[in-house]
C-alpha cells in the first residue's frame, strides 16, 4: 500500500492571519465548485480571473490547503513588490515575482503555482467591464504548461467584480500606461473601502493537460500549437465564467 503523503506544514505567519480569511470566507459565504479536481500531488498551474478584490485567490488557496494539504505559490507582478511593506507581506505569504524561470523551478519541484494571466490591466478594469477577463495576448502560462507538462486548472470567480465599484478615470490610465503601476479609484460598501457582502464562488475546471512540445524541436510547430492551445484555453474560460455568472446557490 502506498504511503499517504504528509500534509504540508502551514507557515506561522500564514497561520497568524487565518482568522482574517476565516472571517472573509464567512462574510462572502465563499465556496469552491470543482475542488476535488485539484491533483493531490505534482505540479499544477492554476490560472485565475483577476479582480480588485484580489483576496479571492488566497481564499481559494486556503480551501486547497484545507482539503488537499497543499500550499500554493502566487506569481505576482513585480510592480507590487515596489509598494512599501506590500512586497514584504506578499513574500511572507508565499508570493514570488512572476517570471518564466521562477515558474519553471517551482513546477520542477512539484509545486502548485497560482497565476492571473490578465495581470494588473485586468485587475484595474472599471466596473463597466465587469466579468471580463483580458487574456487575448497572455500566452505565457500556456507556453509554461506545454514546456513543463504541468496541467492547467482554470479558476473563475467573476462575482468578485461586484465587491468594489471601480471607476474609469485618467489617473489610473496614466499610472498604468506610464509605469504599469496599480493606482485606482474605487469604493466598496457605501462610500467606504470596506468590501460589499457579495457571495463568492470559485468555479474550477478539470485539469487540462496540454501536449508537451519542446520549443527546440520545431519553433514554428511550437508557435502554431501554442496559438491553438491558447484559443482552446480562452474558450474554456469563457464557458466557465458564463457558468459562474449563471450560478444560483438556491439551485444547487
Amino acid at each position: 500500500m502506498a504511503k499517504k503523503k504528509d500534509k504540508q506544514a502551514l507557515p506561522k505567519h500564514v497561520e497568524s492571519v487565518l482568522p482574517i480569511f476565516n472571517f472573509l470566507k464567512q462574510y462572502h459565504e465563499y465556496e469552491v465548485k470543482g475542488l476535488a479536481g485539484i491533483p493531490k500531488e505534482g505540479p499544477v498551474i492554476i490560472a485565475c480571473t483577476h479582480a480588485l478584490a484580489t483576496y479571492d485567490m488566497p481564499l481559494l488557496a486556503r480551501e486547497i490547503f484545507e482539503n488537499h494539504g497543499r500550499l500554493c505559490k502566487f506569481l505576482v507582478d513585480r510592480n507590487f513588490f515596489k509598494i512599501p511593506y506590500v512586497g514584504e507581506l506578499m513574500e511572507a505569504f508565499g508570493s514570488v515575482e512572476a517570471g518564466p524561470k521562477t515558474a519553471k523551478k517551482l513546477l520542477a519541484k512539484g509545486e502548485i503555482i497560482v497565476v492571473a494571466p490578465g495581470g494588473t490591466r485586468e485587475l484595474l478594469r472599471p466596473s463597466g467591464e465587469r466579468y471580463q477577463f483580458l487574456w487575448e495576448n497572455r500566452k505565457g502560462f500556456v507556453k509554461l504548461a506545454m514546456e513543463s507538462g504541468a496541467p492547467i486548472v482554470l479558476a473563475a470567480c467573476p462575482k468578485a467584480d461586484d465587491v468594489f465599484t471601480v471607476y474609469k478615470n485618467p489617473i489610473t490610465k496614466f499610472f498604468y500606461e506610464k509605469f504599469r503601476f496599480p493606482v485606482f479609484i474605487a469604493r466598496g460598501l457605501g462610500p467606504s473601502p470596506f468590501p460589499r457582502k457579495i457571495r463568492l464562488t470559485h468555479f474550477l475546471s478539470r485539469p487540462v493537460l496540454l501536449e508537451k512540445l519542446l520549443e527546440s524541436r520545431d519553433p514554428e510547430l511550437f508557435e502554431a500549437q501554442l496559438e491553438k492551445n491558447h484559443r482552446s484555453i480562452v474558450k474554456k474560460m469563457e464557458n466557465l465564467v458564463a457558468k459562474a455568472i449563471r450560478y444560483r446557490p438556491e439551485d444547487s
